[in-house]
């Protein structure tokens, strides 16, 4: 750095200051993985100091503090520093510290600071953990050596004089207190680099602890002390440099101190440190996957040293006074299931899988020593062991209790022993899916949703998943449940069709553990299917005979449909908090019981579907008014087709014929005209969403007019089907509030009516309607990604119907753009189906022509995709162009100076 005072001008010095501090960081960037920013800091304060401070340089000392005392800034970390001072120091060191640090506050330098004696540190560090840990990590920058001796001395002396134990309970409750606010896992979609589990401040303070209570100067000294292995630091610090580059990238990259790694720095960061894309696996993928196997490593170092800790500070009395005897080599002590004999232990490779076999029995942890000396024998775990009938038999057990089985798999993926017993999981962990939707890698999400299966027999009472639990209590046979819950996703990341190639994997591994060939080939079904419930019930047309006739002939049993549905109900929870919810309970519910009803025998097709419509109508006719049947009722239903007499049942038809005749003889009418419009909403609340009926003359563009009417008020559209009566149009609609729960803000109801009669009316444009819902919808902040638009059609799914399925970004006004569009292109809606996942949307349209049949044209076809496509992309061209705006002139009135 030049020389600050080269010139008396405050502007001057103080782009001094900043130019210095730029081009330090600027040269930097060549080299981030082993860039410092300290020494910058160092000259920098050693010119202030000396100017400012210089008379006094015999009695006052200037000392860095945390990461700037420790010499491992990154590049726009804050500082922190202490000015120790004398007794009764004079005016001028106190005049000369300010004027120091308005020079650099004025700089725009940030930092902490504090000016204390030694015995001021002394007394504040006895009180406050946070300052006593910030002097574990000091250095001399500027000053007296010995007054800075003497605070080395007194923190020496306070350490000695605190109890261990206490020292121990405060480290203990600051990690707990930061795995507290980052929700107890390391598997964030966009963790933070700096703080929560597995973070560079984890292992900051699991060093802090290793001088305290062990007295080792540093990580390296703990194999000599017995701690841990000489390994388990190796890897603890090579995670340590790891999250410490990709920190120094992440700041060069945003120009700013900013330690979460957000989505959308992810794949550049990726590209930066050399991982690249290949025909198995993205770049961003691999680098994400370094991330977690990084992070989860000092984890789980840390977690092992506070358990080394908790041993050396408890009396051994209440050890031994704790033990619970399980068999002869196992007992449950104190700090959870032990071994005996540790000096025999792995002798017999098999006792490895016994102690994983415990965790099931009892739902306890292993103790840390034995944790250590299973790790100490992994490479025990060979081949030989893989083909021991015995070995196979007692992992295949774990399976077969009712125990805690994801807590035992869990202890075997984490210390090692699951990728060496079945090589092929070693693809799986810590793989990360880069997206918004699945929260979790493929290895936790396989963890979560063996969780998930045994908590279903602790389901009974809990009228939300009474179909669980029934399903789940009668289930004989769990084993190719949950080993079908261990493999369904052992193929993610090679490529398209992991359920095809993963039924061959698993194949291939469960006979190598000889279990039998009925098993096997039912966890093959499983893991082939895993995705047809989610894909039919939330993306196909329940009500679709055939399709679900399809589905039922997949399935063949009824053993085999109660399987499918609990892999599906626990692969679904373990994906993420958005991605299950009521009313994705009732649809899987409703899919559960049609193709019930087509395996026992009571589904309805030909013959038997006509007998059916004519006893519905005859029940139709019983319920209405003896007043109200005549001709006019006949019309009806003789106008209806056969698919309106399977959504409902005769009650809800009725109440549309009623409420109808009722509306026009309350107007003096005959018949609805193209201004009239009757609305009914019936809210739910257990499933979480409210039934909106609109019985109207039926027109052209029917559809996306109550859409974008919907859309106006903020109302949330699940899913849709209309059916046309002759000239009437009863349009059904099930909606959500955001983000869950039925619409009960009576006055948006009310706001929807209005402006939907309006529209009908002419009365307003339900263009201007959507396009002032737009412009009031807040811009968000979130760093979630641009999702690709696509838009694919289905012609073989729907005998009646051509699918449409439109894949883009969620926005204001998507649903009410993609209607109106194919309203253009000359298609009547019938049944719509919407999935959002954070900002992804997946809207499902089975679309008819003019004439109420499907487009077979394949011209016609190529040109409803193209052009939805680029109708589309238009739009969302013009939305994200208005969003970047508008964010940057939000960002330009937020800056201060």
């Amino acid at each position: 750095m030049r020389y600050i005072f080269a010139n008396h001008d405050r502007s001057f010095q103080i782009t001094r200051i900043r130019e210095g501090i730029s081009e330090f960081r600027e040269a930097g960037k060549a080299d981030p993985a082993h860039f410092r920013m300290h020494p910058v800091y160092d000259e920098m304060l050693c010119q202030l100091a000396d100017h400012f401070l210089g008379y006094w340089k015999d009695s006052t000392a200037l000392v860095g503090l945390g990461g700037y005392g420790r010499t491992e800034m990154s590049p726009y970390s804050d500082i922190d520093i202490l000015f120790l001072r004398p007794e009764d120091a004079p005016e001028g060191i106190y005049r000369g510290i300010r004027n120091l640090l308005y020079l650099l506050w004025d700089a725009r330098a940030e930092l902490g600071h504090s000016v204390r004696t030694v015995e001021e540190c002394k007394q504040e560090a006895d009180k406050d953990l946070a300052v006593l840990t910030s002097l574990m990590d000091t250095r001399l920058v500027w000053g007296d050596p010995n007054i800075y001796r003497g605070l080395l001395r007194e923190r020496g002396r306070l350490i000695r004089e605190t109890d261990p134990l206490e020292l121990y309970l405060k480290i203990e409750g600051e990690i707990r207190k930061s795995y507290e606010r980052f929700g107890h896992t390391i598997y964030l979609l966009e963790p933070h680099l700096k703080e929560g589990p597995g973070s560079l401040r984890y292992i900051q303070l699991i060093t802090w602890l290793v001088r305290l209570i062990f007295g080792c100067s540093s990580l390296d000294e703990l194999p000599v002390a017995g701690i841990c292995g000489e390994k388990a630091v190796r890897e603890a610090k090579e995670g340590l440099e790891f999250l410490a580059e990709t920190r120094a990238r992440l700041h060069f990259l945003v120009e700013r101190r900013d330690d979460r790694l957000k989505f959308d720095a992810q794949s550049t960061l990726a590209f930066q440190m050399g991982f690249e894309d290949t025909p198995e696996r993205r770049g961003v993928e691999g680098f994400m996957r370094d991330y977690y196997r990084h992070a989860s490593t000092i984890d789980f170092f840390g977690r092992r040293v506070l358990a080394r800790a908790r041993l050396f500070l408890r009396p051994k009395i209440a050890t031994e006074l704790k033990r619970l005897k399980l068999d002869e080599s196992f007992y449950v002590g104190a700090g959870g299931i032990n071994h005996y004999h540790p000096e025999t232990f792995g002798d017999d490779p098999k006792e490895i899988i016994e102690a994983f076999r415990k965790i099931a029995e009892t739902g306890c942890d292993l103790d840390i020593r034995l944790v250590d000396l299973i790790r100490t024998h992994l490479s025990a775990v060979d081949e030989n062991l893989r083909l021991d009938p015995d070995a196979n038999r007692m992992f295949l057990d774990i399976f077969r209790s009712n125990g805690a089985i994801a807590r035992s798999v869990n202890a075997m993926m984490k210390i090692g022993f699951l990728e060496r017993f079945i090589p092929e999981f070693a693809w799986i962990r810590f793989l990360p899916q880069h997206d918004i939707y699945h929260q979790y890698t493929v290895d936790l999400h396989t963890i979560a949703v063996l969780e998930n299966m045994d908590s279903f027999g602790k389901k009974k009472g809990d009228p939300e998943d009474a179909l669980l639990w029934t399903v789940f209590s009668k289930l004989e046979r769990r084993e190719a449940l949950r080993l079908a819950g261990l493999f369904h996703d052992i193929a993610k990341g090679r490529g398209a069709g992991h359920e095809v190639r993963g039924e061959q994997i698993a194949g291939s591994v469960l006979r190598r553990l000889a279990l039998p060939e009925e098993d096997i080939d039912e966890v093959c079904f499983l893991i082939r299917n895993h995705l047809a419930m989610t894909h039919l019930a939330f993306k196909k047309d329940l009500h679709d005979s055939a399709l679900v006739s399809r589905f039922a002939e997949n399935v063949m049993t009824k053993r085999h449909l109660d399987l499918l549905t609990l892999l599906t109900h626990a692969d679904l929870r373990a994906v993420g908090p958005t991605a299950f919810s009521s009313w994705r309970r009732m649809l899987l519910e409703e899919l559960y019981y049609r193709t019930l009803d087509i395996i026992e025998g009571e589904g309805l097709d030909g013959e038997d579907l006509a007998e059916w419509i004519k006893q519905i109508k005859g029940a139709v006719r019983e319920i209405i008014p003896k007043g109200r049947r005549g001709p006019e009722l006949e019309e009806f239903l003789e106008a209806a087709g056969s698919r309106y007499f399977l959504d409902f049942y005769p009650g809800v038809i009725a109440e549309h014929y009623v409420a109808m005749q009722n509306y026009l003889s309350d107007a003096g009418k005959t018949q609805l005209d193209e201004s009239d419009a009757i609305a009914k909403k019936i809210d739910h609340r257990k499933p979480g969403y409210s039934a909106i009926t609109l019985i109207t003359r039926d027109r052209r563009g029917l559809f996306f007019r109550i859409a974008g009417s919907m859309s106006a008020n903020r109302i949330n559209i699940l899913s849709a089907w209309t059916h046309s009566i002759g000239e009437i149009a009863v349009a059904t609609f099930h909606v959500n509030d955001i983000p869950e729960g039925p619409l009960n803000d009576p006055e948006r109801w009310d706001r929807f009516q209005s402006d939907f009669s309006k529209v009908l009316k002419g009365e307003a444009d339900v263009d201007r309607l959507v396009a002032a819902r737009r412009s009031r919808r807040p811009f968000g902040t979130a760093s979630t990604p641009r999702f690709p638009l696509k838009v694919e059609v289905d012609n073989a799914a729907s005998d009646r119907s051509t699918i449409i399925e439109v894949y883009a970004h969620d926005r204001p006004g998507l649903l009410y753009d993609i209607t109106r569009q194919l309203t253009s292109l000359g298609l009547n809606i019938v049944i719509t189906k919407i999935t959002t996942e954070i900002d992804q949307a997946a809207d499902i349209f089975y679309a008819q022509d003019e004439q109420g049949k499907k487009i077979i044209d394949f011209e016609r076809l190529d040109q409803i995709k193209t052009g939805l496509h680029a109708h589309l992309a238009a739009m969302e061209e013009a939305y994200f162009a208005d969003k970047k705006e508008s964010a940057g002139k939000k960002q330009t009135e937020e800056i201060t100076f």
